[in-house]
């Protein structure tokens, strides 16, 4: 943090023997040791943690008309934390329209309802929870009916997807788990002793998913 001048006492010799050392800047993860005004003038709008008059106050020190090195290193210190904000603003882009890819394709295998429903009360069998969540989202459940049937049925019905569950279940993922030992005891577990993990590099635009088949 840049230290503020005082607004009171006897007056400094500004000459340039006497100015203010160097004073040490945080941008992030980004350092410079430059002169005070020089690094306010230019940096102003990157400053954290500094009051209006502590910027005010070092803007009228001698260092604010130096055209010297230390403002050509100001401005390019300014210039590499704009590329990077660039960087980081491009990369945030990416994983938004990933995510939103992710989303949609979520949404279409779904959408396709190939439930592993079935005769009798299914509700606590090991994994078949998981095995619905894999079907319609992670929000649905498994409903008993009854009197559909003579042992009723349990049907996977979805309910809207809860925000910060999984996504996926079963051992299928949005990357190639075929030989993942843990996601393939999960896919089995789910959908039987004969299922397996199929991974298709094509899917979700590219991004790639591993089916849980049987």
């Amino acid at each position: 943090q840049v230290g503020s001048t005082s607004r009171s006492g006897p007056s400094r010799d500004t000459s340039p023997s006497h100015r203010s050392p160097p004073a040490l800047i945080h941008f992030g993860a980004m350092t410079c040791r430059l002169a005070v005004g020089a690094v306010v003038v230019l940096c102003a709008p990157f400053c954290r943690g500094l009051a209006a008059d502590d910027i005010l106050l070092a803007c009228a020190s001698p260092g604010c008309d130096d055209d010297g090195a230390a403002g050509e290193a100001s401005l390019s210190l300014l210039q590499r934390r704009a590329a990077a904000l660039q960087s980081d603003e491009a990369k945030a882009a990416a994983e938004s329209t990933r995510v939103a890819i992710m989303h949609r394709f979520l949404a279409e295998l779904h959408a396709q309802g190939l439930c592993d429903d079935g005769e009798g009360d299914l509700r606590m069998v090991e994994c078949a929870a998981d095995n619905c969540r894999r079907c319609l989202g992670s929000g649905a459940v498994l409903l008993f009916n009854p009197g559909n049937g003579p042992q009723g049925r349990t049907v996977c019905t979805y309910q809207p997807r809860i925000p910060g569950a999984p996504s996926t279940y079963c051992g299928e993922a949005f990357r190639d788990t075929e030989g993942n030992a843990t996601a393939l005891e999960d896919c089995r577990c789910c959908r039987g002793e004969g299922a397996t993990l199929k991974f298709d590099a094509s899917a979700a635009d590219g991004i790639g998913y591993t089916y849980c088949e049987k």
